[in-house]
């Protein structure tokens, strides 16, 4: 059996709109629970929805990234990873439900919702993954955008005002549990415990490397807006975090990236040279498109612009040019940890992360401590993306690199999967 059902050109494209639904499902959920509270509750509440974003970043990592490694293997192979790592989506989920519940009790109903949002968000993620490594991204394009419109409705009916923040909590993970049927519907799958425990000793340490590295970018994220409402205020958190969410069509696009990199290079065994430049010119065309959307946003009437983050929208225009400098930066380091990602180099993607996470806490820090606004904690940022980047550059040097190296990791794992189903 063939895992590449529909040419390259069509995978990419649906990878992309469902990356594109995915990712903007979550922005636009942003904007309504925004356009529905005042600057102090989104600011709270939105650094309880950056806690479950957070979860669901390192499973991305940790399941994810070795689900798009498998691409060249077979269809049963893919869906008997993917059925160990449901499990592993439904367990982190209801523990982090749990973990929601207790922490968020100041926030009240919405860290509730939430929560027990969390089971759902994880395990029809897990199913994307699982599309993406059989080389069916357009069955997760089609239960995406089941929940893309849903949102869409949710963030129609804030601007009328007809939902509360809860209402619209509960709206949007009442469209997520129809995505997942659909797409568990579709690939037929179900957890699987037994054998579990096996699974996970398979190749865990690259599992746990890549769930660091996107651990460790998510949990820097949360830091510096835990930091600069602790220093600063919530509503300095609603600007920086308002900030990135108006620029997501970068990540957005970035993130589709990834996927089509790292699977569609390890279908075709791209040599390194191929991949890396190949990465830089899509980044490059991404980073033109974010730059126009920049400026367009901040050419936008405080009227027009209310209508996607409501009173945050002033405070996060004020900071949007220097967030906007300092992702340019973050872009180009994005593709060097696609690049070391597609050849399964783990360590070094790990490494690479944490140190950027502690020099961008560390310059958000510094920016809040030094000016006492949300723009120094953009500067902070800013500087940190660039001296990252460059340093991330001069270090690994992807241009040079010659010849693809299996890991031997991974190969244990391939063994173990062959005897396990009986293959040769």
């Amino acid at each position: 059996m063939t895992l590449a059902t529909t040419n390259r050109g069509t995978r990419a494209w649906s990878t992309l709109a469902d990356q594109i639904f995915s990712s903007a499902s979550n922005g636009i959920f942003t904007f309504a629970i925004a356009v529905a509270s005042s600057t102090q509750s989104f600011g709270r509440v939105v650094l309880v929805f950056t806690a479950l974003v957070t979860v669901l970043g390192v499973q991305r990592g940790a399941v994810g990234t070795p689900l798009l490694l498998k691409s060249g293997h077979t269809s049963d192979q893919i869906r008997r990873d993917g059925s160990f790592a449901l499990f592993g989506g439904l367990a982190t989920g209801g523990t982090a439900m749990l973990a929601m519940v207790v922490w968020g009790h100041e926030v009240g109903l919405p860290a509730v919702l939430l929560g027990a949002s969390a089971p759902i968000l994880l395990c029809q993620d897990v199913l994307r993954y699982v599309t993406f490594a059989e080389g069916r991204p357009q069955v997760a394009a089609t239960w995406d955008g089941v929940w893309f419109l849903g949102t869409l409705l949710l963030l129609v009916s804030a601007w009328l005002k007809l939902a509360t923040v809860p209402w619209l909590i509960g709206g949007w993970a009442v469209f997520g549990l129809i995505s997942l049927a659909g797409m568990a519907a579709d690939l037929r799958i179900m957890p699987q415990l037994n054998g579990f425990g096996r699974w996970v000793k398979t190749g865990w340490a690259h599992r746990v490397r890549f769930g660091a590295d996107a651990g460790a970018e998510q949990i820097g994220v949360f830091l510096v807006l835990a930091l600069v409402s602790a220093l600063l205020s919530p509503a300095a958190t609603a600007a920086v975090r308002g900030a990135t969410v108006l620029l997501s069509p970068l990540a957005i696009l970035a993130g589709a990236l990834q996927l089509i990199v790292i699977s569609e290079s390890t279908r075709s065994s791209a040599q390194p040279r191929e991949v890396w430049y190949a990465s830089l010119r899509l980044m490059g065309g991404i980073a033109a498109l974010t730059a126009v959307i920049g400026v367009v946003l901040c050419l936008l009437p405080a009227r027009v612009g209310a209508l996607l983050l409501g009173p945050s929208f002033e405070p996060a225009r004020h900071v949007l040019p220097i967030v906007l400098i300092g992702y340019f930066a973050t872009a180009v380091g994005f593709v060097l940890a696609v690049f070391l990602k597609t050849f399964n180099r783990s360590a070094d993607v790990v490494r690479y992360k944490i140190v950027s996470t502690v020099a961008t806490v560390a310059a958000a820090t510094g920016g809040a401590l030094l000016f006492h606004s949300a723009s120094g904690v953009a500067v902070g940022l800013a500087v940190a993306a660039i001296l990252m980047t460059t340093g991330g550059l001069a270090y690994y040097a992807p241009w040079e690199v010659r010849g693809r190296t299996p890991s031997p990791d991974m190969a244990v794992g391939a063994c173990a999967t062959h005897a396990s189903t009986g293959r040769t």
